[in-house]
């Protein structure tokens, strides 16, 4: 097994990609249901997740790098992608979510745990595997 050589880059910039996509999707989010893009809920979210996305991005990425390197190439873009939401949705309960359950209008963030771990594991893949899939045009061409 080969393991990544740049894993903390490459786990920072898909984590810091997921982080992004999912302020989108929360300002859409807040758009059909408050009628805005930005609002001070939106920016709340975007302050205090980032906050706590660099929390997890020690425990929950930095120090299980062989276990994430390991899922990493054993399995295919949709399993892996899967398996990283349900990861980043596991790690955000532990994290603060448990206070979240006493309100039920609080969903919403459960979305950006899922969206942030969804992101991050289709794009985490990608870029790991991006050398497997350019070695494999390459003898594709050459053969």
């Amino acid at each position: 097994m080969e393991y990544l050589k740049n894993y903390s880059s490459h786990s920072l910039i898909s984590l810091l990609l997921g982080w992004l996509v999912s302020l989108v999707t929360h300002s859409i989010w807040g758009f059909f249901k408050h009628g805005s893009l930005i609002s001070s809920d939106t920016l709340t979210v975007g302050f205090w997740s980032f906050f706590f996305l660099l929390i997890a991005y020690g425990l929950f990425i930095q120090l299980p790098e062989k276990l994430i390197t390991k899922a990493l190439y054993k399995y295919n873009l949709i399993t892996f992608s899967i398996c990283s939401t349900f990861y980043a949705l596991t790690v955000f309960t532990l994290m603060i979510g448990w206070a979240f359950f006493l309100y039920s209008n609080f969903y919403v963030v459960f979305l950006d745990a899922g969206a942030i771990g969804l992101v991050f594991g289709l794009s985490f893949w990608s870029i790991s595997h991006k050398k497997d899939v350019n070695r494999s045009k390459l003898t594709t061409k050459n053969s």
